[in-house]
C-alpha cells in the first residue's frame, strides 16, 4: 500500500468543499488511490501538466479532479490538489 503525501495546497482545495455526499467521494477516492496508485488517468489536459508537471494523474470527483502523482519507487503518493475540471484545458 503506498503511502499518501497530502499537500498545503490539497488541504487548502478541500475546505472548499461542503457536500457531505462529495467529501465522502473524496476519502474513498483516496483510499483507492492509497491501494491502487497507477490508477488515475495519465491523459492530463496540457494546463494541468504546465502547472503540477508530465508525471501527474488525475482522478474525476464530482465537478473536480484530483491531481497526484507516484512515486513507485518510494511507493509514495504525493496528492497535490483539486481541480475544478472546468478550469482544466
Amino acid at each position: 500500500m503506498a503511502k499518501l503525501l497530502l499537500t498545503a495546497q490539497f488541504m487548502d482545495d478541500t475546505r472548499t468543499i461542503w457536500s457531505p455526499r462529495v467529501k465522502k467521494h473524496l476519502v474513498r477516492l483516496l483510499s483507492m488511490i492509497e491501494s491502487f496508485p497507477e490508477s488515475g488517468l495519465p491523459n492530463i489536459p496540457s494546463s494541468l501538466v504546465e502547472e503540477f508537471g508530465p508525471s501527474i494523474r488525475k482522478c474525476p470527483i464530482d465537478l473536480y479532479y484530483l491531481i497526484y502523482e507516484y512515486d513507485s519507487e518510494l511507493d509514495v503518493v504525493a496528492v497535490y490538489g483539486l481541480v475544478p475540471q472546468r478550469s482544466a484545458h
